[in-house]
Parts: C-alpha cells; structure tokens; sequence
C-alpha cells in the first residue's frame, strides 16, 4: 500500500529523528549528512520543509536500514 506524502516534514523533525537512529553532521557548507542503516546521504536544508524528493530519499535511506515495517 502506498503512503501519502507529506508536505509539511520540517527539517527540524527530521534531525531528532535521525540523531535517535544514528548521526547527523552539520557540514560548512550548510548541507547535513545523514547516516544510519549504514547509509549516509547529503541533504541541503535550505527551506524549511523537505522537497518532496528529499523525502523519497529519506523513505529510501528508512526502508534500505529496515525501519519501514
């Protein structure tokens, strides 16, 4: 079954929610990396929602670690 996307993920909620899976780095340039399952991947925060591909990456990285059950 398919999940309805949100359009209103903050990035904010995203932080803690990776920072309780694993780890979250500020990088200088203003982009995060966000690594947990063993997968790392670098987001640009620079609205304060999520894009809507951002979110299919993070539902990617969730599912790849197996959090999607």
């Amino acid at each position: 079954m398919a999940h309805p996307t949100s359009h209103d993920l903050q990035w904010k909620d995203v932080i803690h929610l990776v920072e309780a899976l694993g780890t979250v780095d500020q990088r200088h340039d203003g982009k995060v990396k966000l690594s947990f399952g063993g997968d790392s991947e670098v987001f640009d925060p620079n609205h304060k929602d999520l894009s809507m591909d951002q979110i299919a990456d993070l539902r990617r990285m969730i599912k790849a670690a197996g959090f999607d059950q």
